[in-house]
C-alpha cells in the first residue's frame, strides 16, 4: 500500500507539473496548423488516455482529459478550416509544410489579401517541387514517368503541357486508392464525401479531408465557373474551355493538389490498416 501511495502521489506531482505548462501548450498547439504537429498531437491524447482511463479515476485526471480534449478539438477545427481556406483559393496543404509557412497563412487570410497568400504557397512548392515530384514517383512508381514527363515541363516553364497531367494524376490516383473520382459530384456536394465519413471516428483525419467534402473552385461545374472565373478548374482545363491557364501559379497550384491527394490519402489509408 505505502508503494502504490508514492506511486500515485508522484503521478499527482507530474501531473500537476504538467497541467502549470498546459495552458501555454494549448495556446500554442490551437494556434499551429501544422498538420504533422496535429497527427502527434491529437495520437499522444489517444495514447494517454488509453494508458490511464482504466488505471485512475480522480476528478485530477479527468480535468486533465477535459483540457486534453478541448485543446485536439481546437486542433481539429483549426486544421479543418485552414484546408478548406486553401482550397478555395486554390491551393492544398503539405503535411510537410513547416510550421512558419502555415502560421503565415493564417496571419495573412486574417489581413484578407490573397496575394500574399498566393506568393506564401508559391515560394515552398517552388522551393520544395523537385522532392515532392521524387515522392510522388516512388510511391507511385507506374506514375512515375508521366510524373516526370509533367515535372520537366514545369521546369521549361511550358505549364499548358504540366498542369493537365498534374490535374489528372492528381484523380488517377485518388480513384488508385479510394476507388472515387477526385473531381466528380452528386447534387452539388463532391463524390469523395462518402469516403470521408467513413472516418469520421478520426477527427484529426477528417478535417484534414475537409476539401474532399466541400465544394471548391477546381470541380466547379459549368455553371457554378462563371463566379469563379479567377481560380483554376480542371473541367475547364481538360476539355479546352480555358486555353490562358498556362501560368506558374495555375502549375504550382495543381502540383500542391496532386501533392495532397498523394499524401493524405496515403496516410489514410496506412491508418485505416492500423485499425484493422
Amino acid at each position: 500500500m505505502p508503494n502504490d501511495l508514492n506511486k500515485n502521489t508522484e503521478l499527482y506531482k507530474n501531473i500537476n507539473k504538467q497541467l502549470g505548462n498546459l495552458a501555454q501548450t494549448y495556446n500554442n498547439i490551437a494556434a499551429s496548423i501544422v498538420a504533422g504537429m496535429r497527427e502527434r498531437f491529437s495520437e499522444y491524447v489517444q495514447d494517454i488516455q488509453k494508458t490511464f482511463h482504466e488505471k485512475i479515476n480522480t476528478e485530477l485526471i479527468r480535468k486533465v482529459f477535459l483540457i486534453l480534449s478541448e485543446a485536439n478539438y481546437a486542433i481539429s477545427e483549426n486544421t479543418r478550416n485552414v484546408t478548406k481556406l486553401l482550397g478555395e483559393k486554390g491551393w492544398y496543404i503539405s503535411l510537410d509544410m513547416p510550421l512558419s509557412s502555415l502560421v503565415k497563412i493564417v496571419s495573412e487570410n486574417s489581413e484578407s489579401d490573397k496575394d500574399d497568400l498566393d506568393e506564401i504557397m508559391s515560394e515552398y512548392f517552388r522551393e520544395h517541387s523537385q522532392s515532392i515530384i521524387d515522392n510522388i514517383a516512388l510511391n507511385f512508381p507506374n506514375r512515375g514517368k508521366v510524373l516526370r514527363s509533367a515535372f520537366k515541363a514545369h521546369n521549361n516553364g511550358d505549364y499548358d503541357l504540366s498542369i493537365p497531367v498534374f490535374l489528372a494524376q492528381a484523380d488517377g490516383i485518388c480513384y488508385e486508392i479510394i476507388g472515387i473520382q477526385l473531381y466528380g459530384r452528386k447534387k452539388g456536394k463532391p463524390k469523395t464525401e462518402k469516403y470521408v465519413e467513413k472516418l469520421s471516428a478520426d477527427t484529426f483525419m477528417t478535417a484534414l479531408l475537409e476539401p474532399f467534402r466541400t465544394p471548391l473552385p477546381i470541380s466547379a461545374s459549368k455553371c457554378d465557373r462563371n463566379e469563379i472565373n479567377d481560380y483554376l478548374n480542371r473541367h475547364a482545363v481538360l476539355h479546352g474551355e480555358y486555353s490562358d491557364y498556362g501560368i506558374e501559379i495555375n502549375s504550382l497550384k495543381s502540383m500542391s493538389l496532386l501533392n495532397y491527394i498523394a499524401q493524405v490519402l496515403l496516410k489514410a489509408k496506412e491508418k485505416q490498416k492500423n485499425v484493422a
